[in-house]
């Protein structure tokens, strides 16, 4: 997930300082100035929150290396939540293909962290079962 998290941060960053000027041209005729304008803004709010994501996934992803159940739980969440932003972000707007790509590893690492040999090792390191393995 952190290798993912990285390649959020950098597509996301790539969004966000796009060059105007080669989506004005090829908007030119289709859409109006205030239009293109709205599209580039929407475009750049877009990669600063696919960037900001990717900082929220790495640092995640660092604190449930250390063994902490709180951190993995919440490292899934928010990467299953990352995942359909950037899936309508793309739709809508169009993103980097490295944000593209940034998304197996996140999907993997998610799925990963839920398997029941993530559970049993951080269970073992913190002395307790974790919310999700309670049994009644």
């Amino acid at each position: 997930m952190f290798v993912g998290a990285i390649l959020l941060i950098v597509g996301g960053a790539l969004a966000a300082t796009v060059d105007g000027d080669a989506i004005r041209a090829q908007a030119q005729g289709v859409l109006t100035p205030d239009q293109t304008e709205s599209l580039l803004l929407a475009h750049r709010i877009g990669g600063v929150l696919v960037a900001a994501a990717g900082l929220g996934i790495g640092y995640l992803t660092a604190q449930a290396r250390r063994g902490d159940e709180r951190y993995r739980r919440s490292g899934v969440v928010l990467s299953v939540a990352t995942v359909f932003a950037v899936l309508v972000i793309t739709v809508f707007l169009g993103s980097h293909l490295l944000t593209i790509i940034g998304m197996l590893p996140i999907i993997v690492g998610a799925l990963m962290l839920t398997r029941p040999a993530a559970r049993a090792w951080f269970a073992e390191r913190t002395g307790h079962q974790g919310y999700g393995d309670l049994v009644v």
